[in-house]
This record gives C-alpha cells, sequence and structure tokens, in this order.
C-alpha cells in the first residue's frame, strides 16, 4: 500500500491544532501545565510535572473526526501502552492518561480520557492489527480501547485526586 503523505500531513495539522486546545483545558480545567516533548521520538505527546519538577504523568492525545460512541472501541498504538508501563515501572511515572478527541454530536469537539491503571490492565481494550487506509499505513498491533470506559475530560481531576495521582 503506497503511502499518502498528503494525508498525514493534514492530520497532523489537525492533531496539532486540537493539541494545543488541549494544553488551555488542562491550564482552564484543572490548573495542570502540559509540557510538550520537543522531541520527534517521544512516545508520548506531553508529561505533568509536580511541585518538585519531577515528571509524574504522561498525556497521550490521540484527535479523530468521530463520535463518541460511533465504534464500540477506539484504537492507540500497542508501543504508547507498552512505553507508558514500562516508564511507569522503571522512571516512578504514577499515571499515563490516553485522552480523545472527538466531534460532539452537534458540531465541535470534545475530550474524553483513559487511564490505565493496574486494576484495569488488559481488561478494557483487546489487541488488533490494523493501520489507517487512509493514508495508505501498513498494519501494525494496537490497541482497542473499548469506548465504554472512556470519561469525559471534567472528571479527570477528581480520579487523579482519588487514585492519589497527584
Amino acid at each position: 500500500m503506497a503511502i499518502n503523505y498528503r494525508q498525514q500531513i493534514v492530520d497532523m495539522t489537525y492533531g496539532s491544532y486540537f493539541e494545543r486546545q488541549l494544553v488551555g483545558e488542562f491550564d482552564k480545567l484543572f490548573n495542570i501545565k502540559l509540557n510538550q516533548y520537543e522531541d520527534d521520538k517521544a512516545i508520548h505527546d506531553f508529561f505533568i510535572k509536580d511541585k518538585e519538577d519531577n515528571v509524574v504523568g504522561l498525556v497521550e492525545l490521540k484527535t479523530r473526526r468521530i463520535k463518541k460512541n460511533q465504534y464500540p472501541s477506539l484504537m492507540v498504538g500497542y508501543n504508547k501502552i507498552v512505553e507508558g508501563r514500562r516508564r511507569v515501572k522503571e522512571d516512578n511515572i504514577k499515571f499515563v492518561i490516553y485522552v480523545w478527541c472527538l466531534d460532539k454530536k452537534y458540531g465541535g469537539k470534545e475530550y474524553y480520557y483513559w487511564i490505565e491503571t493496574m486494576d484495569t490492565l488488559g481488561n478494557q481494550y483487546y489487541i488488533e492489527y490494523n493501520g489507517n487506509r487512509d493514508r495508505g499505513d501498513n498494519d501494525k498491533k494496537l490497541c482497542m480501547v473499548y469506548t465504554k470506559h472512556l470519561k469525559s475530560l471534567k472528571h479527570l481531576l477528581n480520579d487523579l485526586q482519588n487514585n492519589k495521582f497527584i
């Protein structure tokens, strides 16, 4: 399958716009600063630091042109899940948040999140090989997170506090 570079650029531009929006949402809703990785090789998009300047959390944003319940699950690269788990084990990262920016029913966008914890390991997603056909991607290993486990971003602070992540 031929790679569609034009579609990749369109998708990257679209995603970058909503990354900037997400930074504003975290600041406005939670007074949490999202720091963007400068390294193009970084597996996750953002990191969160505590008051002592230690990285305590990772954030990955996936922007989609679909509504929340349009499909029973949403994809995130298996490599991101594996790297998140590694960083939790080896680097004292407390949490990894996966955020999806999705279409609202009547226009606009809204954010949903999922946090993988020791309690949810493997039971809120399944593994599949797939790729983005619009871009001409080859199949790769993906985690398909069930949409029923996604929560509205406005509930994130409560989850972080209840799990003693912050």
